[in-house]
């Protein structure tokens, strides 16, 4: 009796451990493709179960220096993302170039900031739509895509567009990536205004399912085309 009491223990004990393994597994796997990621929306992915064991292990994983949280409650993969002199480009006559370098780092860190945004209106998908885990689109030809997922059958990619950017939407207009599967892709464009909508339209995109804003607290407004 007793000893079949303790391989029930032992077999809870491996159970527990392979979830935490689990888990770590996923915390990464989501900062390698979002970038950086806050607390609140780990939380909301884990919605369903673990949200307790999930805010244990980032600050575990902080602490052993698995990722980092740079501030309260944002988590970063590598902390080398934040330090300016990570970010080199080549060099013009020998000599460092501090401008291009700068501007490199800017970029990244505008990057991260839209990916994080983007992550905001995935996981309203993934509430109303079991949307699949997302992939970052990386890529220096569209800059302005972010993440892509499969949901309900469709492709779906959000991009963002900031004011003032919206001309970069005809590149996409002219060298449209996915002519052979027009019918799946969806797409949703995060924008500073509503009122970008009108501007936007003339570029005729194919597959915009709905124009969103993204406020500093994760709060999104959908608009449909």
């Amino acid at each position: 009796m007793q000893a079949a009491i303790n391989l029930q223990g032992e077999q809870v004990e491996f159970q527990e451990r392979k979830e935490k393994h689990d888990l770590r597994k996923e915390i990464n796997s989501l900062l390698v493709t979002v970038g950086r990621v806050s607390k609140r929306q780990f939380l909301e992915y884990f919605a369903d179960n673990k949200q307790e064991q999930v805010g244990y292990l980032l600050h575990q994983m902080v602490q052993t220096g698995e990722i980092c949280e740079p501030e309260e409650g944002i988590y970063l993969q590598d902390a080398r993302f934040l330090d300016a002199t990570y970010y080199k480009t080549p060099k013009i006559h020998g000599s460092e170039n501090v401008y291009a370098d700068m501007q490199q780092y800017k970029g990244h860190l505008t990057q991260l900031q839209k990916k994080q945004q983007a992550f905001w209106v995935f996981l309203d998908f993934k509430k109303r739509m079991q949307a699949q885990d997302p992939v970052a689109i990386d890529s220096r030809e569209f800059p302005f895509m972010l993440l892509a997922f499969f949901a309900d059958g469709c492709i779906y990619e959000i991009l963002e567009v900031m004011e003032g950017e919206e001309s970069q939407l005809a590149l996409l207009a002219s060298k449209e990536r996915y002519e052979s599967i027009t019918g799946q892709v969806r797409r949703i464009v995060i924008i500073d205004r509503m009122e970008q909508i009108e501007g936007l339209k003339q570029y005729q995109i194919h597959g915009i399912a709905g124009y969103v804003t993204v406020d500093a607290d994760g709060k999104t407004c959908y608009q449909h085309p």
